[in-house]
C-alpha cells in the first residue's frame, strides 16, 4: 500500500489520537493509537506520542506509566512494528515498519463501522465483484465483511447499501487484495426497491 493510500486511510484517526494525547492523560498511549499516528507520518519523534502524558499525576505514578510506555514501545520494536533511532538533534525517533502497517490495518479493519446519515439521499451504493476461483477464500471473506457491516446481498456477487461508503469499501478491497475485481457504483434508481427500503428502514 502506498504512503498516499495510508494517509487517506489513517489521517482522521491520527488527528483524533493526537488531539487526545495533547490533553492531560493518566495512561500510556495504546499500541493501536501509536500505530495510527505513525501510519500517516511514518516517522515521528517519541515526544509527539506523549505530549500530555502524566501531566496531572504524582511522580510515582508518572514513573510507573513512563515505564509502561517504554515497555510498550520496546514490545512493538521486538514484534517488528517499529524501528527506533536518534536524529541529528539527539531526539528519539520512531518509524513504522511493514509489520506495523499490517497491524494498523488489522486494527482499522476490526474497528470499522459504516455510518448512517440522518437523511438518506435517495441513492444506492452497489458493490459488484468478480473474484477468481483461485481467490475463493478472499472472495468469501470480502463478502462476509460487507454483510457484517450491513450490506444486503442481491445475489452472491452484488451487495447493496443506502449510504455513502466508498472509502470503507476501498479499504476492505485493498485489505483483501481484490481491488481490481471489485466495482463500486452509486445509482439513482433500482427497480422495485420497496423491499430494500423496508429492509434498511428508509422512509
Amino acid at each position: 500500500m502506498t504512503p498516499e493510500q495510508l494517509k487517506e486511510i489513517f489521517s482522521s484517526d491520527r488527528q483524533s489520537v493526537l488531539s487526545k494525547l495533547l490533553k492531560p492523560v493518566d495512561k500510556a498511549p495504546f499500541v493501536k493509537d501509536i500505530l495510527y499516528v505513525l501510519a500517516v507520518g511514518g516517522v515521528v519523534s517519541i515526544a509527539v506520542l506523549m505530549p500530555g502524558f502524566g501531566m496531572a499525576l504524582s511522580s510515582i505514578v508518572k514513573a510507573r506509566e513512563k515505564y509502561e510506555f517504554n515497555r510498550r514501545i520496546q514490545g512493538m520494536k521486538k514484534r517488528g512494528y517499529i524501528t527506533i533511532s536518534k536524529n541529528d538533534k539527539g531526539e528519539t525517533i520512531v518509524e513504522i515498519a511493514s509489520n506495523g502497517v499490517k497491524r494498523a490495518m488489522k486494527y482499522k479493519f476490526e474497528d470499522m463501522v459504516l455510518k448512517k446519515q440522518k437523511v438518506w439521499d435517495g441513492k444506492w451504493r452497489v458493490v459488484i465483484f468478480d473474484v477468481a476461483e483461485s481467490k475463493r477464500g478472499l472472495r468469501d471473506r470480502f463478502r462476509s465483511k460487507l454483510a457484517h457491516l450491513g450490506f444486503y446481498g442481491l445475489n452472491e456477487s452484488v451487495l447493496i447499501y443506502p449510504y455513502s461508503c466508498f472509502d470503507e469499501v476501498e479499504f476492505i478491497r485493498q485489505y483483501y487484495f481484490v481491488g481490481a475485481e471489485v466495482t463500486y457504483l452509486q445509482v439513482e434508481k433500482i427497480e422495485d426497491d420497496t423491499k430494500l427500503r423496508r429492509l434498511f428502514d428508509l422512509s
